[in-house]
C-alpha cells in the first residue's frame, strides 16, 4: 500500500459560545495512555489572545442544535455545509461486520432508535466493547443485555434503526456510515475531520480494531477519491502514533 501521510488535528475544536470576556485557560487536558494529563498549550492560549485569523470553527458531530437534526449523522453534516462551514468532524465505530457506523459513543439509545440495554447510560460498556458485537445489516442474537440485564433473543441490525435528535425524538433519518460521508465529500466542498471511537489503548486487541479501522477509512476515502479531504482526529482514548499507523499499514 502505498505511504499515505497523515494529517493529525492539534487544536483543539472552537466552542461558538466563548466570547471574548471569557478567560480562556493556557492549558488544557489531553487523554493519554497514561491517563488524563494537563499540558500547556499555545494554540488554545493565541485563539483568544493573539492569532484569531487561524482560529478555524469546525462543528462537532456537525451541526445538530436545532430539532429534528440528529447528532453525527448525513443531515447534521450537510447542514453544516449549508452554514458555510469549510470542515466538519464526525465519529465512528466500527461494528461487528466490519462498517463504520456513525456514532459517538456507546449509548446507541441514547443516539437512535435501538431498544434500551441493561445500561442505558453507556456506563457498563465504557470499555468500548458494545458496539463492536453489533452487525449493521443482520441482528445480534443473544449477545445484548435488555434493562432487566436478560439477553435480547434478537438485538435490530444498527441500519434498520432511526437517529434521535438531541431532544430525544425520533426521527426519519435511517442510520449512516462512512461511506455516506465520503460519497457527501465527493459532491461537496468540505473537508471531514474522521474521530474513530473505541475503547482504551492500553487493550491491544482494542487498539488493534482502531488501526483495523483507520485501514478501512483510508481504503473507502482512496476508492471514492476524497482521500484529500479526509483529517484523521486522534482518539480521544489514548493514543497511536503516526509510526505505528503506517506500519500497520504498511506491514
Amino acid at each position: 500500500m502505498k505511504r499515505i501521510f497523515l494529517l493529525f488535528l492539534v487544536l483543539a475544536f472552537l466552542r461558538i459560545s466563548i466570547y471574548a470576556q471569557h478567560s480562556f485557560p493556557p492549558t488544557h487536558w489531553c487523554n493519554t495512555t497514561e491517563g488524563w494529563k494537563t499540558k500547556g498549550c499555545r494554540a488554545l492560549y493565541g485563539m483568544k489572545f493573539e492569532e484569531k485569523e487561524k482560529v478555524i470553527a469546525i462543528p462537532h458531530r456537525g451541526s445538530w442544535g436545532l430539532p429534528g437534526v440528529p447528532e453525527n449523522c448525513m443531515t447534521a453534516i450537510d447542514s453544516a455545509y449549508t452554514q458555510g462551514y469549510m470542515f466538519v468532524e464526525v465519529d465512528v465505530i466500527l461494528t461487528a461486520d466490519k462498517k463504520l457506523f456513525l456514532c459517538h459513543d456507546q449509548q446507541t439509545n441514547r443516539m437512535t432508535s435501538l431498544p434500551p440495554t441493561f445500561s442505558a447510560d453507556g456506563n457498563l460498556f465504557d470499555n468500548g466493547t458494545f458496539v463492536r458485537n453489533l452487525s449493521w445489516f443482520s441482528p445480534t442474537l443473544n449477545k445484548v443485555p435488555d434493562i432487566q440485564a436478560v439477553n435480547y433473543p434478537s438485538f435490530p441490525a444498527i441500519n434498520t434503526a432511526h437517529y434521535k435528535d438531541r431532544f430525544n425524538n425520533i426521527t426519519n433519518y435511517l442510520t449512516n456510515t462512512f461511506e455516506d460521508v465520503c460519497d457527501y465529500m465527493k459532491s461537496h466542498d468540505i473537508i471531514v475531520a474522521l474521530d474513530i471511537k473505541t475503547g482504551s489503548m492500553k487493550d491491544l486487541v482494542t487498539k488493534k480494531e482502531y488501526l483495523e479501522a483507520i485501514s478501512i477509512a483510508l481504503r473507502i476515502a482512496e476508492e471514492k477519491n476524497v482521500l484529500s479531504k479526509l483529517i484523521l482526529k486522534p482518539g480521544s482514548s489514548g493514543q497511536v502514533t503516526v509510526d505505528e499507523i503506517q506500519a500497520y499499514l504498511e506491514p
